[in-house]
């Protein structure tokens, strides 16, 4: 797929998720200016990419190590109609496989207040929260227990 394709997917996909929280905080949701804030991401993150039988996209995230131990996701969206235990189980199993993983590892996350199927999504993994403003909140999580929690928590769910 091309890079303009697979950024009108994710922009896609953005648009339909995020745009709410993003103006619901008191931000703008600027189309354009989302798809030069992808292409920046893509160059210097780590793609993970689920599609369906038909090829569409069901769920992405872009992650980007900051340093030996430290990452930081860009973004993780699911499409509302797949937000199903196969596409949490692609998503995690490709983050799980990044190589440059380390035990001692922190993944960062930053979380609108008006998002609050995400920030649920984040407690219930086990992420903490390190400092909150008015429109957001930052929360992380080691790697180990983030590995403990997906395999726990990913057993529980029905297929």
């Amino acid at each position: 797929m091309s890079q303009p394709a697979l950024l009108d997917e994710l922009l896609a996909l953005d648009t339909l998720t995020l745009r709410r929280h993003t103006e619901a905080a008191g931000d703008s949701f600027d189309p354009a200016a989302h798809r030069q804030q992808l292409a920046a991401s893509l160059a210097d993150s780590h793609l993970l990419l689920v599609r369906g039988a038909d090829g569409g996209l069901q769920g992405y995230a872009l992650l980007r190590q900051q340093s030996a131990t430290h990452w930081f996701v860009g973004m993780l969206n699911v499409h509302p109609s797949h937000r199903q235990r196969r596409v949490l189980l692609s998503l995690f199993g490709q983050l799980m496989t990044l190589a440059a993983w380390r035990s001692d590892s922190i993944l960062q996350s930053h979380v609108y207040r008006t998002n609050a199927a995400s920030l649920q999504f984040h407690q219930k993994l086990g992420f903490t929260i390190d400092q909150q403003n008015d429109k957001a909140v930052a929360l992380s999580i080691r790697y180990a227990t983030l590995h403990t929690r997906l395999q726990r928590l990913l057993k529980k769910e029905p297929a």
